[in-house]
């Protein structure tokens, strides 16, 4: 009999340590080998939280994270967004109780940046940002889409508290603590349907580099570049850059060269709509935007995707979410090959076929890629209560 090799790179776990109860709305955010996991609401008591738990991904353990009585804590809240920068955790926005009130479902919704400090394990007091025109400061919202590059923090659509879209994107300046943009963005966009991801690297291609001025002017002219004296007559015979093969590398971005935000979004489940924005800052406050939509390829595309999530891995975009299908379901895994667009399924084997999953995670250092749920749940009954467990983990050797 014939077995396929994905059970060979997949393999489930039962976590362990102070594993958070299940809530709905809450988020994840990579930092190395560990997992932050925040807020939410616990679905057993419909009450929002602003807990903090660490997942180690070596060891597959929980820990809640104690707070001091000195900190001031962010507001309960769910459905906000999450990021990392300079070993900080970056809060912003989201779903909360009103303030004051005894009614858990007496709502709103926030526009507030929070920052965690991981190496001092301390809430930094809530900042009280340079004053900016009203203009440029964002409407509250929840159910946004977030990144980080270029040390700025980008808000994407969302949805305000009576659940209209609200279409644009709001530029945070992380050094200066400021909002120093704020432009119309013509599409919907919110965590139900799309996902914005960007990586703390940039991929540099010598290939094309090695053409322009700057790379010929910095390695020296052909024939004598690596030669003791670079003074010296250049060498009559040479191997020509253009018949060697560069291969590409990965580097911390530069203003020159900085990381990307890819927005992918899908829509209309039975008949699917894909597009795929990239969003290029600038050295200056703003940024391009190129719509990569119509050239995506492959045999195959990925199905409609609820509440997906993604990442970034070298030169691959990674997106995953929850297929629901009359017949079928499933977490399903695609990667786009971003230097031929072309689209490719990761089979995860049997270690998700059962059971409830809905977030995944990259953990880039080990080329692993972690999903959190319960084997013993039921997909379709968790999905309808946007219900997130965290009892088990499901690690894919990519």
């Amino acid at each position: 009999m014939m077995h396929s090799i994905n059970d060979l790179t997949t393999f489930c776990r039962k976590t362990t340590g102070d594993v958070p109860a299940k809530l709905v709305g809450a988020s994840t955010t990579v930092v190395g080998s560990k997992m932050y996991l925040f807020g939410g609401r616990l679905v057993t008591e419909r009450k929002m939280v602003s807990d903090l738990y660490m997942f180690d991904m070596e060891t597959f353990s929980w820990e809640k994270i104690p707070i001091s009585p000195d900190d001031d804590v962010p507001r309960a809240r769910y459905f906000h967004s999450a990021d990392t920068w300079n070993n900080k955790l970056i809060i912003f926005g989201g779903m909360s109780n009103q303030p004051d009130s005894i009614n858990p479902e007496d709502l709103c919704v926030l526009n507030d940046v929070r920052f965690f400090d991981i190496a001092t394990r301390h809430w930094l007091p809530a900042s009280q940002s340079t004053k900016v025109p009203e203009h440029l400061i964002p409407r509250a919202r929840y159910a946004h889409l977030s990144s980080v590059t270029s040390d700025q923090l980008f808000i994407i659509g969302g949805q305000d508290f009576n659940n209209t879209w609200l279409d644009d994107v709001c530029v945070y300046d992380l050094v200066n603590n400021a909002w120093v943009l704020r432009r119309d963005y013509p599409r919907h966009c919110g965590t139900y349907r799309s996902v914005a991801v960007s990586s703390h690297t940039t991929v540099r291609s010598p290939m094309e580099e090695v053409r322009t001025l700057h790379s010929i002017s910095t390695l020296g002219p052909p024939g004598q570049r690596f030669g003791p004296d670079r003074n010296a007559d250049p060498a009559t015979e040479f191997t020509q850059s253009e018949v060697l093969t560069h291969l590409p590398y990965s580097v911390p971005p530069s203003e020159e060269h900085p990381c990307d935000i890819y927005l992918y979004s899908n829509y209309n489940f039975t008949d699917v709509k894909r597009e795929l924005e990239v969003f290029s800052p600038l050295p200056e406050n703003g940024f391009l935007i190129e719509d990569k939509s119509s050239a995506m390829a492959g045999s195959t595309f990925p199905p409609g995707l609820r509440f997906p999530t993604g990442a970034i891995l070298g030169t691959n975009l990674i997106i995953a979410g929850t297929y629901l299908a009359h017949s079928f379901q499933s977490f399903s895994i695609w990667v786009l090959d971003l230097t031929n667009m072309t689209w490719t399924r990761i089979d995860p084997g049997k270690a998700v076929e059962t059971g409830s999953w809905f977030r995944g995670s990259l953990w880039a250092e080990a080329n692993k890629f972690i999903i959190f749920g319960n084997r013993n749940g039921n997909l379709v009954d968790d999905y309808n209560r946007r219900l997130l467990s965290w009892d088990h983990v499901a690690v894919i050797d990519l």
